[in-house]
């Protein structure tokens, strides 16, 4: 549960040329340095024991992967408000331009269409290191909210570019991902991600290196509530953080909205 830092070591340019008999340039380097605090999600169920024995339909028995669905609704919300929430960065500046801030190049004000992604992925494209080096990243998720799935879905699975009245190939096919983002509630913006092989963006930690949440039932006969109070008590406990590590594999469309 201490501060997580994760160091990421700039970038260095160009390999210089070193002619015969010379010295080998010395390139300086630095670095950049993130942090994030993991929490703890958890708690409890308790189940008396006249309720066990009236348990009619079998309710109780739906406790637990009741819990397990709560789990997965709590980690999607921490992850998606991470993008919606725009965070500022250890350099002060936010993940996402936001029409103030224009110095990360990954915003766009366009609604979601075929030239639009174009725009992203072009972006994306034209992203530098620290070094000022174009990485050339490529799209591979299109991050929607649900009111956008179908149309997302059309523009990246058509063979033919959709609503054009000419048979051109649609370059977009199977470029990206769709994923339709229950928490997005701005039913106009959208995101595009690049590979996370190719440059991190989010970083989510897990105490422990647990992965999954801990479902944990206390229902011996002598011990705890069960003895004293006939109740008997699910807990579950997931503990993870995170945070953003680079603004640059990802591109925000802001189509309607005020500044987040």
């Amino acid at each position: 549960f201490k501060s997580q830092d994760r160091v990421r070591l700039f970038d260095f340019a160009s390999i210089p040329t070193v002619t015969e008999g010379s010295t080998y340039a010395n390139l300086a380097w630095d670095d950049a340095r993130e942090t994030y605090t993991a929490v703890k999600k958890g708690s409890l169920v308790v189940v008396t024991r006249e309720a066990i024995l009236n348990d009619d339909i079998d309710s109780i028995r739906r406790i637990a992967p009741k819990l397990a669905i709560a789990a997965g609704i709590t980690i999607n919300e921490f992850v998606y408000n991470l993008i919606t929430s725009n965070p500022t960065m250890a350099d002060s500046t936010k993940v996402f331009d936001d029409g103030t801030q224009t110095a990360h190049s990954n915003r766009l004000t366009t609604a979601l269409s075929a030239t639009a992604l174009q725009s992203a992925a072009t972006l994306l494209m034209k992203q530098t290191n620290s070094a000022s080096k174009r990485l050339n990243l490529r799209p591979a998720y299109l991050l929607v909210p649900p009111d956008l799935l179908f149309t997302a879905m059309t523009l990246v699975s058509s063979t033919l570019v959709p609503g054009s009245m000419n048979n051109d190939i649609n370059v977009l096919k199977g470029m990206m991902t769709p994923i339709a983002v229950p928490q997005f509630t701005d039913v106009t913006d959208w995101y595009v991600f690049a590979d996370p092989r190719m440059a991190e963006g989010i970083e989510i930690g897990f105490v422990g290196g647990r992965e999954t949440p801990e479902l944990l039932m206390q229902d011996g006969p002598a011990e705890g509530q069960v003895f004293t109070n006939d109740q008997m008590s699910y807990k579950v406990r997931w503990e993870f953080g995170g945070g953003w590590l680079d603004y640059r594999p990802a591109v925000w469309a802001q189509v309607a909205g005020s500044y987040r």
